[in-house]
């Protein structure tokens, strides 16, 4: 039907095409499993500090506005 030139090279650009995919699949997976942790690890403490600290402010400007009638961050009195 094919000459037989033709169907090797069929064969070895599919097994290489194949090759590669499987080859590219694994490596995506591993720089997605680095790049995931390395965030978690990296950037998520920072921002939970972050939120930590705003919301620390925000009681505490809270509990000066029940006290003394004044917003201590905008040096105003709350009427």
């Amino acid at each position: 039907m094919f000459p037989e030139g033709m169907r090797s090279a069929a064969g070895a650009t599919l097994h290489c095409s194949l090759s590669l995919a499987k080859t590219m699949y694994s490596f995506t997976r591993s720089a997605l499993w680095v790049g995931t942790t390395s965030f978690m690890i990296l950037v998520l403490p920072v921002v939970f500090e972050t939120e930590k600290l705003q919301l620390e402010q925000q009681q505490l400007q809270l509990v000066s506005v029940h006290c003394d009638g004044t917003d201590r961050m905008r040096n105003t009195w709350v009427y």
